[in-house]
C-alpha cells in the first residue's frame, strides 16, 4: 500500500510538472495570426539561420549572421563543431528593390571555424566595428572586427540591358570586409548568445545557458527554469588582455541585449521568464542595476532599435513547440512573432507601449529570432528557416 501511494504521488508530481511546464511555455495559448499581408520570403541558395541582424546605417545595408548548417552542430556536442560546415556573415542592401545576399570577407580570423550567432555593430563617427559570437570547438568566443567597404566605381553609368545602369549593377557588388582586431573567451563566456558594445575595447555578452545543453544539469537549468544565467562585461586592460566579470545574474535565460537612452540604460531579454528588463548602467564602472522588468508573455530573442529609439523583438510564442521544431526544422513548424516596445525613459515603465506587429503559426516563416526595421519595411530573421521574411512596417 505504501509503495502504491508513493508511486501515485510520484506520477502526480511528474504530471503536474509537465502541465506547469507546458503552461509556462504558452502551449495552451490559442494564437490569432495577423500582420502578414504584403510579406514576402526573401530566399537565396545557402542563406538560412539568419539568427541576428542589424542595419549599418552608414551604407543602408544590413549585416547578419548566416548559418544554414546550424543544426549540424547545435544538436551535437561541442567537439563535433569542427567538422560542421561553416556559416558566414552576409550583407543585404535594404535600399535596393532588387538585392542579393553577399558574403562578408573575414581577414586575419583567429580560427577557420565560423558559426556566428549574436552580433552587434558599433557605429562610430569614422568607422564601424562588428562584434560577433562564434561557437567554436575550442569554446565560445566573442570576436571583434573592423568593418571596411570597397565602394563601386562611379566612372561607368551607361544604360545596360533592361535600362539598368552600370552604376546600379555595381552598387549591388559593393564589397564588405571584416578585419580581425581582438577576441575574448573563458569561464565567464561559456555558453554565449548575444553581444553588445559601447566602445572598441569592451563589450557586454549574455550567457544563455549555465551548463552544456546536452548535459543533465543543462536540462535541469532550462526545464527547471533555474535563475543561473548571467551577463558578462569584458574590457581590454593596459596590456590588451580581456578582463571579464559578471554584471547581472539571476536570469533564467539571458538573451538579446541592446543599449537604450543614449547608453544610460541597457535592455535585456530573459527568454524563459518571458520578460524584458531595463538596467541602469554606471558610466564609470559599467555595473548594471535593474531598473524595471516587464512580463511579455512570450519567449523573446534578439533586439533591434529604430532611429526613434523604439525596440523591435523577434519572439517564440510557444517555447516547447520551438524546442520540438528545432529537432527537425526541415519538416516541422514553429510560430513567429514580432513585437515593438516604445520605452518611456522618464518613468518607471508604467507608460511603456508594447505592440504586436506580426504573429504567424509558422507555416509561412518559422521561429523568428530577430525583427529589424528599415524605412517602411520590417526584416525578420530566424534560427533555422531559409531566407528572411520582409514585411510592410506598421508605423
Amino acid at each position: 500500500m505504501k509503495l502504491t501511494t508513493v508511486l501515485v504521488a510520484l506520477v502526480a508530481v511528474a504530471v503536474g510538472f509537465v502541465v506547469k511546464l507546458a503552461h509556462d511555455a504558452n502551449e495552451f495559448t490559442t494564437l490569432s495570426p495577423h500582420g502578414t499581408d504584403g510579406c514576402v520570403l526573401v530566399k537565396q541558395d545557402g542563406v538560412g539561420g539568419l539568427e541576428d541582424m542589424q542595419v549599418v546605417r552608414r551604407y543602408g545595408e544590413m549585416i547578419m549572421s548566416n548559418d544554414p548548417y546550424r543544426e549540424e552542430y547545435l544538436d551535437s556536442h561541442v567537439g563535433a563543431r569542427a567538422t560542421a560546415r561553416n556559416g558566414n556573415m552576409l550583407v543585404y542592401d535594404v535600399t535596393q528593390k532588387i538585392a542579393q545576399f553577399r558574403v562578408v570577407s573575414r581577414v586575419g580570423a583567429p580560427s577557420d571555424e565560423f558559426h556566428p550567432h549574436g552580433l552587434y555593430v558599433l557605429e562610430l563617427d569614422d568607422k564601424d566595428v562588428v562584434y560577433v559570437v562564434n561557437h567554436r570547438s575550442d569554446g565560445d568566443h566573442v570576436e571583434v572586427y573592423d568593418l571596411s567597404v570597397v565602394e563601386p566605381g562611379d566612372d561607368d553609368e551607361e544604360e545596360g540591358e533592361g535600362g539598368t545602369s552600370a552604376r546600379a549593377r555595381k552598387q549591388r557588388e559593393r564589397e564588405f570586409t571584416m578585419t580581425f582586431k581582438w577576441e575574448a573567451s573563458g569561464p565567464l563566456l561559456g555558453q554565449l548568445n548575444d553581444v553588445m558594445a559601447l566602445d572598441e575595447r569592451s563589450f557586454f555578452a549574455t550567457n544563455w545557458l549555465a551548463y552544456d545543453k546536452h548535459s543533465f544539469m543543462g536540462h535541469v537549468s532550462v526545464y527547471g527554469q533555474m535563475p543561473w544565467t548571467y551577463v558578462t562585461y569584458c574590457e581590454l586592460d593596459a596590456n590588451d588582455v580581456p578582463q571579464c566579470r559578471k554584471v547581472a545574474d539571476g536570469l533564467r535565460m539571458a538573451n538579446g541585449l541592446m543599449p537604450l537612452n543614449d547608453n544610460k540604460q541597457i535592455v535585456l531579454i530573459d527568454t524563459i521568464e518571458q520578460a524584458v528588463l531595463v538596467y541602469d548602467r554606471d558610466p564609470n564602472t559599467n555595473d548594471l542595476t535593474l531598473n524595471r522588468k516587464t512580463i511579455l508573455q512570450t519567449g523573446c530573442d534578439n533586439l533591434s532599435l529604430d532611429e526613434q529609439g523604439r525596440m523591435y523583438i523577434g519572439c517564440h510564442p510557444k517555447l516547447l513547440t520551438f524546442v520540438k521544431y528545432s529537432k527537425d526544422p526541415t519538416r516541422l513548424h514553429a510560430p513567429s512573432q514580432a513585437l515593438r516596445i516604445t520605452f518611456d525613459t522618464e518613468s518607471d515603465g508604467a507608460n511603456d507601449k508594447i505592440e504586436e506587429l506580426l504573429l504567424t503559426n509558422g507555416e509561412d516563416f518559422s521561429a523568428s529570432s530577430v525583427a529589424t526595421p528599415f524605412g517602411n519595411d520590417l526584416y525578420i530573421g530566424a534560427v533555422y528557416a531559409p531566407g528572411m521574411f520582409k514585411c510592410p512596417l506598421k508605423q
